[in-house]
């Protein structure tokens, strides 16, 4: 998952600098997210994890026949187009079938292309990531950068809005969780930042006490 060059897989390199999901190589592939990796999937593990289970691994699979458990049911939404240097919220629409509860993150999906782009990452960058994996939460919307770092108007080395004209793609899961094992759906949405005009508000603060007062 590391977009560091320390063992580097192109088409799986979608978290910034030594990566930190349970795949990736935080704490020994600098400059490093964190010493350590945090116990779970990025979404681009799971969608391997999914390919194989359902192909190849399937062969060998101990099918565990009294558990029954539906995936949540997540709402298709639309990407859309921001100014550059813009903050943005991704929320995620779902609900359970059987009523379990659900956690929700967001990850970036944008891979490792040629040339190599500049670790922790920048502004100006236009390929590969911009934004850190965070754990599930059980709110289903995460703020880009995050709203503590809006409303103070501070950086995040972590997690950087681009500057320039690019395409960002994200991955929303949904996990339920039946007190045993659980299941998880998830959409793609893209956000493609322009250079045609200014932020939407020159004010940060503004702009962010407007975004907390929707969240309340």
């Amino acid at each position: 998952m590391q977009y560091n060059n320390c063992n580097r897989n192109a088409s799986t390199a979608m978290e910034p600098g030594s990566a930190s999901t349970i795949m990736a190589y935080a704490g020994i592939c600098s400059p490093d997210v964190q010493t350590n990796s945090d116990p779970y999937f990025h979404a681009k593990s799971l969608q391997e994890i999914k390919t194989f289970l359902t192909g190849s691994g399937n062969g060998c699979a101990q099918i565990v026949g009294t558990f029954a458990n539906n995936a949540p049911n997540v709402t298709a939404q639309p990407n859309y187009t921001i100014p550059k240097s813009t903050p943005f919220v991704l929320t995620l629409n779902a609900s359970d079938p059987d009523g379990n509860p659900i956690s929700y993150d967001w990850d970036q999906m944008n891979s490792y292309v040629s040339p190599a782009q500049t670790m922790p990452p920048v502004s100006t960058n236009t390929t590969g990531p911009m934004f850190r994996s965070i754990f599930a939460t059980t709110s289903p919307s995460r703020y880009f950068p995050p709203l503590a770092n809006i409303l103070n108007n501070t950086t995040n080395t972590w997690q950087v809005l681009p500057s320039v004209s690019r395409t960002m793609n994200f991955r929303g899961v949904a996990r339920d969780f039946t007190g045993v094992a659980g299941c998880n759906s998830e959409i793609n949405r893209t956000v493609t930042t322009v250079e045609c005009c200014r932020p939407i508000c020159n004010n940060i603060s503004k702009l962010c006490n407007h975004l907390a007062g929707r969240r309340n």
